[in-house]
């Protein structure tokens, strides 16, 4: 399991009991890989600026910053960094995933979702 980047100065906030949805906001460098891994909670990966480049299960998704990228518990995935990008990751517990997100998929985020992950991110 990947848990620390050289480049990211931050720890991530992993889900807990206490807390099944967890924020981080990242600013990795332009371009940067960040190499397969999986997680024990699920992740949805948001760009609020630029674009990245998930694969995962079998699929590449190129995704702007108006969609998301939802990954399941314990799925391997590598993550491309198109230029200058800062994202959001939502981490959520196991237990507190959706049980109909089973598999990976993309998912646009509408005015509303964006304003509840920055809430969720204070």
């Amino acid at each position: 399991m990947l848990t620390h980047l050289p480049f990211d100065p931050l720890p991530r906030r992993a889900p807990t009991a206490a807390e099944p949805v967890t924020v981080n906001l990242r600013r990795p460098p332009p371009d940067v890989v960040v190499p397969w891994h999986c997680h024990d909670w699920a992740q949805l990966a948001f760009p609020l600026r630029g674009g990245m480049r998930v694969s995962a299960a079998g699929t590449t998704w190129l995704v702007p910053s108006f969609r998301a990228v939802w990954i399941p518990p314990r799925v391997e995935h590598e993550v491309v960094m198109l230029g200058q990008v800062e994202l959001r990751t939502v981490y959520v517990a196991p237990e507190a995933a959706p049980p109909t997100l089973i598999s990976c998929a993309v998912i646009e985020v509408s005015p509303l979702m964006r304003a509840l992950i920055e809430a969720l991110a204070e």
